[in-house]
């Protein structure tokens, strides 16, 4: 993808969550929706029937995301009918499709939450990574070929607040980017 193209995925719409994928050229100064979603889902009724005509994460708020090899990634979030998630989902850009990433069952997986953060130290490699969320201070990463997660740090007993977390996740971020580079 290149430089001057944001996607975004789903969040809080006038209607209630959303789980819309857009695209906006910078260059352009436009929008493009890329995949329709559920437009403001609040039922559990209304999310099994949209769910069972396109196969797409439910509408949420408080999901990551990352861009790689110009596919969108999303992670987690909150939705009123599920609580905190630990899903992962991939848009494919080119065919303009969802699929639910099945992890591997003998591996570790984070816990449920919201508010976390993934970036892709390498937006054309295969491996994403995860901080935080919900007052958690831990770091995973998550390889997208074999579906496996690998904790790089668990959480801290002596955070107790979200002061100097960014800090911590800024050195352990590019302490795996110098890893990832050389």
């Amino acid at each position: 993808m290149d430089s001057d193209t944001a996607l975004v995925f789903g969040g809080l719409g006038l209607d209630g969550t959303l789980n819309d994928v857009w695209e906006y050229r910078v260059v352009g100064k436009n929008w493009t929706r890329l995949h329709e979603g559920d437009f403001g889902t609040t039922t559990v009724a209304m999310v099994a029937s949209a769910n069972a005509a396109s196969i797409s994460p439910s509408a949420r708020v408080g999901h990551s995301a990352c861009v790689m090899s110009e596919d969108l990634y999303i992670f987690g979030g909150y939705s009123v009918e599920s609580g905190n998630m630990n899903d992962i989902w991939v848009f494919n850009r080119e065919a303009g499709t969802w699929s639910e990433i099945e992890l591997d069952s003998a591996s570790p997986v984070p816990a449920p939450r919201s508010g976390s953060s993934i970036v892709a130290p390498d937006p054309t490699g295969t491996v994403f990574i995860l901080f935080g969320g919900d007052g958690k201070d831990d770091v995973w990463d998550f390889d997208v070929k074999t579906a496996v997660w690998t904790m790089l740090q668990g959480e801290s007993v002596a955070v107790t607040s979200g002061g100097g977390r960014s800090v911590g996740l800024a050195t352990v971020l590019t302490a795996v980017f110098l890893i990832f580079n050389i």
